[in-house]
Formats: structure tokens, sequence, C-alpha cells
């Protein structure tokens, strides 16, 4: 960055995930939500390296072999039930089982479980931003 014709030095941007209306709007869990309806809303789970002794909630097989380690960002791991992390791993398991067959029925494939329109946008946005990094470490499961 040129401030005034004096070099500041390289800065980059992020956003970290966060949970309010405004940003990533989710339902807020709580210790007693672990059961249907409850236990189904108000997951932030990043697949992302651990830093800073990053609790993994537990680990998937990347296409190439590699392990990627999910990461619960909302509720924080101190505060998820084992109900609760058990709903959302067999969420993300399902996710993959559908990806793998190639299923794309809206009842029982992939558009039953994400949001389509929503996952492409963030795909995009990483794509424009030349995040390779997201895309060969962070979300490609086999």
């Amino acid at each position: 960055m040129i401030v005034n014709g004096v070099d500041k030095g390289l800065y980059i941007f992020m956003e970290k995930l966060k949970s309010d209306e405004n940003r990533i709007n989710t339902l807020k869990l709580t210790v007693a939500d672990n059961a249907m309806p409850n236990v189904s809303g108000g997951y932030i789970t990043k697949a992302d390296k651990t830093t800073g002794g990053d609790t993994v909630a537990w680990t998937m097989t990347a296409y190439n072999g590699a392990s990627i380690n999910l990461i619960h960002e909302s509720p924080k791991p101190a505060e998820i039930t084992t109900q609760q992390n058990t709903y959302i791993f067999n969420v993300f398991n399902s996710l993959r089982s559908v990806m793998t067959a190639q299923n794309s029925s809206i009842l029982t494939g992939y558009p039953s479980i994400i949001d389509v329109p929503s996952f492409v946008d963030f795909y995009a946005d990483k794509r424009i931003q030349f995040q390779c990094g997201w895309i060969s470490f962070q979300y490609l499961f086999s």
C-alpha cells in the first residue's frame, strides 16, 4: 500500500467468520437443543488449519488423500453437545456421500443439504480472489 507516495507495506484484508444477523445469520444453539428440530440449525463449522490451540471436531479426507480438520466456530467447542456434534458430522458425511454419487436430486441429493446458489456465490468469490489454498486445502472432500 502506498500512502502519499510512501510505501506502507503489504496489507491483506480478511473477514473472520462471525454469527450475527448482518453476517452469518444462524440461530444460536443452547446446550438444550439436542433433538429435532432444534438440533438442525445454528452451526458454523470451518475446514481450516488449526492455529492457537483450535479443538478439532473431526477429520475428513480430501480428494487427494490429505486430512482436513473441521473446527466448530459456533457453537464453540466447549459449548457444543455430543448430540449437536453428531448431527452436524452426519450432515457433512451425507453431503460427501451425495456429492461423490453425483446425486443432484432436489429431494435426495446435494440440493437437499446445501443452498446451491449461496454455495456457488461463495465458491466464485474465492476463485475471483485467487484463494487457491481455499480450494485445495479446505473444502474438497472425497
